[in-house]
């Protein structure tokens, strides 16, 4: 039982962790790519903010791709910037709702993974169980069967009892049936009938004469 729930919970974290990774999707592809990551640093690096032109020599790109990586960043709200005059400058976002939403995937992810070893774990403990047990028949079960035999392995002993006996089974009908046994009774103490084909008597037919 314990195994199933296990399942469970881990098919409903792994259900909750899709839905939090579709959320910051955004996130995770902006950062994915190596020179994004690579300005990402450079402002963290720098909390006062920096300019395109400084970013572009930290990071080693050209001006016009690093603005275009500074927008996809500020898309995805983990950019941000400020202006002095006619100058802007930029750096890591203080967006907390962004960072919650990617401190939940991880943090989830990490449970999950913890979860499924748990699994694999009791998994491994029950298959090392079962090759220690064997699987042979144990002797009570052994002992059981040859108590009760199976019916398929010869008739039954009331079977076996009425071939040894053949008129058992006459015998048997005859006492559900009381009072058609107590009639025939009746009738058989004037005499026994003669049997089916067979002449009647001579004497039958003529009476007897008493002498005079």
């Amino acid at each position: 039982m314990s195994d199933i729930c296990g399942s469970q919970a881990a098919a409903r974290s792994m259900q909750q962790l899709a839905r939090e990774f579709s959320a910051c999707r955004d996130m995770l592809v902006a950062l994915g790519n190596e020179n994004r990551q690579l300005i990402f640093v450079a402002l963290l690096e720098h909390p006062g903010g920096v300019r395109v032109g400084d970013l572009a020599k930290l990071a080693r790109l050209s001006r016009p791709a690093t603005s275009h990586h500074l927008k996809v960043l500020q898309d995805a709200g983990l950019v941000d910037h400020y202006q002095q005059g006619t100058k802007n400058f930029y750096h890591a976002s203080a967006r907390l709702d962004r960072w919650a939403q990617l401190a939940r995937v991880t943090a989830h992810a990490e449970q999950f993974v913890r979860l499924v070893q748990e699994l694999d774990t009791r998994a491994e403990a029950g298959k090392h169980a079962c090759s220690e047990s064997g699987s042979g028949p144990s002797p009570a079960t052994d002992g059981r069967a040859a108590a009760n035999p199976s019916p398929a392995a010869g008739p039954s002993t009331a079977t076996r009892s009425a071939a040894k006996s053949p008129t058992s089974a006459t015998f048997a009908a005859a006492g559900s049936s009381s009072a058609g046994s107590s009639s025939t009774a009746g009738l058989s103490t004037a005499g026994p009938s003669p049997a089916a084909g067979s002449s009647p008597s001579p004497h039958s037919a003529i009476s007897r004469k008493e002498p005079a």
